[in-house]
Order: C-alpha cells, then sequence, then structure tokens
C-alpha cells in the first residue's frame, strides 16, 4: 500500500519547490496580481475596468486606496524618498512600503525589478515573491519539524488557501510569508556567524516588509509556541541564544536606524502611533478553524457577520476528517486509549 511517509525527500523536494517556483515566474509573466485597483477604475469610468478573473473587493481598500496608490507614486517619483510628483512633499516610507533607491533596499528583494524591468512586471513579481515565499517557506519549515514531504506541502497550500491568508494576502501577507523562514533558519544547525547574518537578514527583511508593530508583536508569537515543543534544547544552548540574541540586537538597530525620524513623528498621533485594539472574536470564528466556509457563503464570498476579512481564520476539514476517518478500534489496540 502506498505511504505518503515513504515518499523520499530528496525526490520530492526539489520538484516541489521548482513547481512553486515556475508557478510564480508564470504568474508574473501574464503580469497578474491579487489587486483590487479594479475598484478604482470603476468609480473613475474607466473603459474595460476590472481583473481578469474574480471580483475587485472594496472590503480591501488597505490595497486598492493606499498600497498601490503608493507604489505608483514611488514609480513616478523616480523611486526617491520624498515624494517630489505632490505638493505635500510626503516621505513615502510607511506600512506599506514602495520601492525606494534607499539603503533599505538591500533588505527588500520584492522590489528590486522594479528597477529593471517595466512596472507592470515588477508589481506582478512583488506579489508573486511572497506568493512563493509563504509557500516554499511553510513547506521547509514543517520538514525541519519531521512531517512527511508530501504532509508538508499539503499544509503549506492549506495554509495558503486558508481564509486568514487569502482574505488578508494584500495586507498582512508579507508577514505571514516570512515567519517560517525566521522560524526555519532558528531551528536550522547552522555555524554561528552564517546564522548570525543569514537570521539578522531575515528579521530586518521581514520587519521592512510590512513594519506593523502590533501583527508582527501577534505573529512573533508563533515563534517560542514552535521551538518550545520541538526544539527546547535550543533554550539550553548558550551559543544557540546568543547567536538569536545577537540577530535580534542587529536587527533592531538597523530597523532603528532606518526609522528613527519616522518614530519620532508618529509616536504621538492617534493611529498607528496610540492605535489600541481591543481585540476579542467571537465563538463562530473559532469554530470556522474546523468548519473554514462556516461564516461566508462560499459560491460569493460574502460575509454572514462584519466584513469577509475580519471572519477568516486559518481552518481547515482536515481534523474533522481525520476524526471520521480513524480507525478507533486500532487505537484501543495500541494503548492510546
Amino acid at each position: 500500500m502506498f505511504q505518503i511517509s515513504r515518499v523520499p525527500r530528496l525526490r520530492f523536494t526539489p520538484t516541489f519547490l521548482a513547481v512553486v517556483l515556475l508557478a510564480g515566474i508564470a504568474y508574473t509573466a501574464f503580469r497578474m496580481t491579487p489587486s483590487s485597483w479594479g475598484m478604482v477604475l470603476k468609480a473613475i469610468g474607466a473603459r474595460g475596468a476590472g481583473p481578469m478573473l474574480g471580483v475587485s473587493r472594496d472590503v480591501r481598500s488597505d490595497e486598492w486606496a493606499i498600497l498601490t496608490p503608493q507604489v505608483q507614486a514611488a514609480v513616478r517619483n523616480r523611486f526617491q524618498r520624498f515624494n517630489k510628483t505632490s505638493f505635500y512633499d510626503e516621505d513615502l516610507r510607511n506600512l506599506f512600503m514602495p520601492p525606494l533607491k534607499d539603503w533599505g533596499l538591500i533588505f527588500r528583494p520584492q522590489s528590486w525589478l522594479f528597477f529593471i524591468t517595466p512596472p507592470a512586471i515588477a508589481f506582478s513579481a512583488y506579489w508573486a515573491y511572497f506568493m512563493c515565499l509563504f509557500i516554499s517557506g511553510y513547506y521547509l519549515l514543517f520538514l525541519e519539524l519531521g512531517i512527511a514531504p508530501m504532509l508538508a506541502a499539503a499544509g503549506s497550500l492549506a495554509l495558503f488557501f486558508s481564509g486568514f491568508s487569502q482574505f488578508w494576502w494584500t495586507t498582512t501577507g508579507p508577514v505571514m510569508a516570512g515567519l517560517p523562514w525566521v522560524i526555519w533558519t532558528i531551528l536550522r544547525p547552522l555555524r554561528p556567524i552564517p546564522k548570525a547574518l543569514l537570521l539578522t537578514w531575515l528579521l530586518t527583511a521581514w520587519v521592512m516588509a510590512l513594519p506593523d508593530v502590533p501583527l508582527l508583536l501577534g505573529t512573533a508569537g508563533a515563534i517560542p509556541v514552535i521551538v518550545l515543543p520541538f526544539r527546547p534544547r535550543l533554550l539550553r544552548s548558550r551559543r544557540e541564544l546568543a547567536v538569536t540574541g545577537v540577530a535580534a540586537l542587529a536587527a533592531a538597530a538597523i530597523l532603528y536606524d532606518y526609522y528613527a525620524d519616522l518614530i519620532a513623528a508618529m509616536r504621538n498621533t492617534g493611529y498607528p502611533g496610540r492605535g489600541v485594539s481591543h481585540g476579542g472574536i467571537s465563538l463562530s470564528v473559532w469554530a470556522s478553524q474546523l468548519f473554514p466556509f462556516l461564516n461566508f457563503n462560499l459560491s460569493t464570498y460574502d460575509s454572514l457577520q462584519r466584513n469577509i476579512s475580519e471572519v477568516g481564520a486559518v481552518g481547515t476539514l482536515f481534523p474533522i476528517l481525520t476524526i471520521c476517518l480513524l480507525k478507533y478500534s486500532k487505537l484501543r489496540e495500541s494503548g492510546y486509549t
């Protein structure tokens, strides 16, 4: 009988990663994006406005009303930090980092193609980069945790196509995509200096991709949750703790140097400086971790409560399917019950 645990990693992993890369290249070649910029085109009555597939979503205003216009402004401003095409002369460094020609570009590979290709291709590659980073990152992380290759691939794809990832992709995608690479690097048995340098770059790039502090802190909570049960020995290793600590401090120093003047300017603003999240989710959102389509209409993606993004959860039918198909008699025989 075929067993997925026996699929050779050395054969499956290069194939899977190559497919992910080729999919990203094809996505970019067709100049596709998940953008809802069609909302703006419809508002101004542009001909042929609208996406190739799907429907533009008003709720994704973080993207079509903020991120994409800022990318356009950066391109028209020839990637300079201060927007000379606007009478406000505003600093284009912000939450959604557009492509800028400054030293921070070292940590923003998602923007590199803006300087060598037409903007349409570069903008598509921006999104493809994070998609490939997400799928390949969680795949490699799951492998590192001891999960079989095919299950690791299924898990990474399940996470990518979950409600939370898809509904929030054009806002939180960079944070979700960078997280597995940070955790994977912490878990890997690398030599101290290369590991410290790599982790410093990854942490800096992770924050610069979307410097939303509450979101980053909440997402970073996954790091100890994974490290503690799977690699408790790392917490007993002075060398590993030192490497991680040095990398974190170095990344913090780099980020402070880049954002110091903005931090001073934004600290006392109502939002985001003093923005407070009261948190709290409904019981149905919790339940959607097991029943992922509980809070919205699957055919139209209309939310049954609040907006579609706020009811998104990282949920799949896998746990319910496991409960339904489990042979409980075998569990009794093996002594697990």
